[in-house]
Formats: structure tokens, sequence, C-alpha cells
């Protein structure tokens, strides 16, 4: 299972890379991470109607990726006092 977990964390990372031309996430809101998270996941829909392998694996890592920011501008990631 771990493996799955690498592969798709390494599908987030090239989504990542491949929109490192734009700004940082940090100062955008949760609600706007939220719309952003539900027309990502209106792509992902799309890409598996289609049977699109390789779109479906662009689109969930682009889901991934924005459920992973709202976990950080909320404060998710930082360490207990």
């Amino acid at each position: 299972m771990m493996e799955r977990v690498l592969a798709f964390a390494r599908a987030m990372t090239q989504q990542l890379d491949a929109n490192s031309y734009k700004s940082g996430w940090v100062n955008l809101s949760p609600k706007w991470f939220l719309n952003r998270l539900r027309q990502e996941t209106g792509e992902l829909e799309r890409a598996i109607k289609k049977g699109d392998i390789n779109e479906i694996k662009k689109e969930a890592a682009d889901v991934g990726n924005f459920a992973m920011m709202i976990v950080d501008v909320t404060g998710g990631f930082k360490e207990p006092r």
C-alpha cells in the first residue's frame, strides 16, 4: 500500500512542479481553495468518464494538492506545542 501512496505523492509533486511558475498559496483563503477543489473534482470526474488514465492521474493529483493546501493554510501542518 505504501508504494501507491508514494506514487500518488510523486504525481502530486509533478503537478506542483508543472505549476511552479505560479505564485505560492500561503496567502490565499480556505474558501478559495475549496472552490478550486470543487473545480478540480469536476475535471477528475470528466477524466474518469473519458477513461483517460493519464488524465485521471493528473486530475486526482490536482485534487490531492488542493486538499493539502487547505490543510496548510488552515494551520494543519503546524507542530503541536
